[in-house]
């Protein structure tokens, strides 16, 4: 899937701890709002709702579940685990993750966060603190009454659980982001 853009780098001087972590999930949560410049390509761009529809496309309509599970599969089965450059934080639109096909957990929560709001479920953001540090980051979605986590992460590699609808890796605390 290549989309052929012109991708720009904003860079800025993150603050240590819980205000660093902040202003992370407040890019993420604009980069799925469709707020992040060149061409605030968010939830309600028609090339990631097209990529929502042919990921979901054997998935029966009104099966809400199933499309949900879709989405958390391809972003953790097909996007590919990479680590941000050394010393940086670095947030990728939904649309760079759908094209280079790899990401960091935050990369891979706003394509999914994107993806799953545009075909009309509520996420939102939960970094997790191991104590000392927020060191993790997935995404949960409304639905059927509940917030339903969807880690992408969890691919099964590298001694990682294989992660499915609801599952969460454990903490010593989390921070709930509201997207919307």
């Amino acid at each position: 899937m290549m989309f052929n853009r012109i991708v720009t780098t904003k860079r800025e001087a993150l603050p240590d701890g819980a205000s660093g972590t902040a202003r992370t999930l407040g890019v993420m949560a604009a980069a799925v709002r469709g707020e992040i410049p060149p061409d605030y390509a968010g939830y309600l761009d028609e090339r990631i709702r097209r990529a929502a529809l042919s990921i979901c496309s054997t998935v029966r309509g009104h099966h809400h579940g199933s499309e949900i599970a879709a989405l958390l599969a391809f972003c953790r089965d097909s996007i590919i685990y990479r680590l941000d450059p050394v010393q940086t934080e670095r947030v990728q639109d939904a649309l760079t993750t759908l094209e280079v096909r790899s990401g960091d957990c935050d990369d891979k929560c706003v394509l999914l966060a994107a993806l799953v709001a545009a075909l009309g479920h509520l996420p939102r953001f939960v970094a997790q603190f191991n104590g000392t540090e927020f060191d993790h980051v997935y995404c949960e979605v409304f639905h059927g009454g509940e917030w339903l986590a969807l880690d992408p992460t969890a691919d099964g590699n590298n001694g990682l659980a294989l992660a499915g609808v609801g599952w969460r890796n454990p903490a010593h605390s989390e921070w709930i982001y509201r997207i919307f």
